[in-house]
This record gives C-alpha cells, structure tokens and sequence, in this order.
C-alpha cells in the first residue's frame, strides 16, 4: 500500500509503516521493499486484542540524529541533495536520515524569488553552508553556499559595539531571537532587549527571513558571541533628546520641559 507493507509472520500480518522503514525520506514503499522480500524487523507494538502488530525496520539501526553533532557543526560547508521543495524553502538532505531546511530567504544571494523551484529541483546536488544545529527537535538550518557572496561579504569591515545594522531572522527561541548579520556574523536578540510588548509568540513577531534593525550591544572577542537589542534604539533617541535639552537649559534663560521638547522632534 501506499502507506507501508503488509508482512506475514506466519498466521498473523504485521504492518511496516512507511516511516518505519528507514531513516531517511521514503516517498513510496516500493522503493525499500517488493513483494515476496524477507525482511528483519523489530516489534513495535503488538495489541493483542485487534491481532495487530506495528513492526519497524529502522528501528534496528542506530537513530542518526542521537550523533549528529559529532558530523556537522554550525558554519560547515558540504554538499547535499534537494529531497522536497515546499513554498517555505526546500529540504536537503545531508546524509541517509539527516535533513536540513534551506528557508526561502536562504536560497538565492540578494534576489527575492517566489517560490524555491525558480532556483532549485528535486535530486539537485547543492552546495549548503550549516546556520544551527537543534538535535533535539531533529532541525538543521541551512543556507546555499555562494562563495562569490562571501569573498564580497568579507570584505565588510568588523561590527563595532554601538552599530546599529540589518540582521535577517535565523530562528527564534523562547529566550531571544537569532540573527544573520553583515560580514557572515550571527548575533543573539534576547528577549529582554526587545523593544514594546515581550510578551507572545516571538516567532509571530519575528518570522524567519524577515529584516529587522538593531543595535549591536556587545561583542565577545573570546567566543565570538554578538549581544544585539531594539530596544536600544529607542532608548538611543530618548536620551540624544535629553542631552539636547540640557544643552539648551545651559544656553538660555528659557523655561520648559523635556516633554516640551520631544512634542517639538516628533
């Protein structure tokens, strides 16, 4: 059937499910197994009452994701190929059971496109750089290598503390939001120097591949991690206004208030 295969086990048939059969992308039954094949399989449920048993093949082998970040690490340059393209971005696979996610906004260097077949198809062989690894919810982030891309983007001079630049939403998290920056870097949103209401769905408030502007907080030399706010940015303006108008207080004789001042900016 289309959703796996009927084995017998000798007076009593056992079900293979299609995601049961191997660890890696299975579109139809037929491309692991035909009829008449012995097979090795493991039990995985058995009701006693329906007769039924829910076997697995897969399951004999080690799950590939438990060792993933033994293989692969963030900023990895290697070759894959495209299994599905959905209008969110397409799925590559890395190795046998391992799929990453190029998101849309990764695919092309600088240009919009409207869906991920204007640029890649199925069985391609692509060149993908690794942006995180989440082997918990079995997630790979990716992004197509452009090497000319990078000559160029490294030619970028180094962010400064204090610089407020363009990152584009990597992932989001329940404790900030991750971001792709100039010059190939990758900086932390945190949730609590997000500017207004913190409170919701940061993913809603954030969604992946969208362009936000914020202001570089810190950087660490030792582990190269980058702290960014947009909070700040407010914060930045209120207290250029209040330096003006101190300024202003020490210049003339006139009466007013900060309030004053920041109706006559707006």
């Amino acid at each position: 059937t289309d959703y796996g295969a009927f084995v017998d086990l000798g007076g009593i048939d056992g079900l293979l499910h299609i995601t049961d059969m191997a660890w890696r992308r299975v579109k139809h039954p037929s491309e692991v197994l035909s009829v008449g094949d012995e097979v090795e399989a493991k039990v995985l449920r058995f009701d006693q009452e329906k007769n039924r048993v829910s076997l697995g093949m897969k399951q004999l082998g080690e799950d590939p994701w438990n060792s993933v970040q033994s293989r692969y690490s963030e900023n990895q340059v290697l070759t894959g190929t495209v299994t599905r393209l959905a209008p969110f971005g397409a799925f590559v696979q890395l190795e046998p059971g391992i799929e990453g996610l190029v998101h849309i906004s990764h695919l092309s260097a600088g240009k919009r496109i409207a869906h991920p077949k204007d640029v890649l198809t199925e069985g391609e062989q692509v060149s993908i750089r690794i942006i995180s690894i989440d082997p918990g919810a079995k997630r790979i982030s990716l992004e197509i290598h452009h090497p000319a891309q990078e000559r160029e983007e490294a030619e970028v001079s180094e962010l400064k503390e204090g610089e407020v630049v363009k990152g584009t939403v990597e992932s989001v998290k329940k404790y900030g939001v991750f971001m792709a920056l100039p010059g190939r870097r990758s900086g932390l949103l945190h949730v609590s120097e997000i500017a207004g209401d913190q409170s919701g769905d940061l993913r809603k408030k954030f969604p992946a591949g969208s362009s936000v502007e914020v202001q570089v907080l810190g950087i660490d030399e030792e582990t190269g991690k980058i702290s960014l706010s947009t909070k700040s940015l407010g914060e930045g303006s209120e207290n250029g206004a209040y330096r003006e108008y101190v300024k202003q207080q020490g210049s003339s004789n006139s009466l007013g208030t900060l309030a004053d001042l920041l109706r006559k900016r707006g």
